[in-house]
């Protein structure tokens, strides 16, 4: 069973964990092939799965209007559950989200927040 950590900033996943991060509103084959590499690294290594992303498109805050989105929350989770992934990160994403620099970024939240021993993420993957 996956566990859902939604609407707080506050969490923290005690197990080790390989993380990939992004929106994940579908199911392609971009999503498909870092969901597999997941899980080759918790086999691998013994690690937990965590996808990381947020509960709103950050589109929509920045252009300040509600952003296309090809799923729900509730079906994004729905399909990474079924998929075998052991948390879902859906972290609330406001101004200061926005305006916090990539590298702390990655030292504030997936490291250790997340317990990320590794992190997998597609050739697209940027912060701005």
């Amino acid at each position: 069973m996956m566990e859902y950590i939604t609407e707080t900033t506050d969490f923290q996943i005690q197990e080790p964990s390989v993380v990939t991060i992004g929106k994940f509103d579908g199911r392609h084959r971009g999503h498909q092939k870092l969901l597999k590499q997941m899980l080759e690294v918790k086999a691998e290594r013994g690690l937990k799965t965590a996808v990381f992303t947020f509960d709103m498109t950050p589109g929509s805050l920045v252009a300040g209007k509600q952003q296309t989105v090809i799923t729900t929350n509730l079906e994004r989770r729905n399909n990474l559950e079924n998929n075998g992934i052991d948390y879902l990160v859906e972290y609330p994403f406001t101004v200061e989200t926005a305006h916090r620099a990539q590298e702390e970024f990655v030292r504030v939240i997936p490291v250790p927040r997340m317990n990320a021993r590794a992190i997998v993420v597609g050739t697209d993957c940027s912060f701005s």
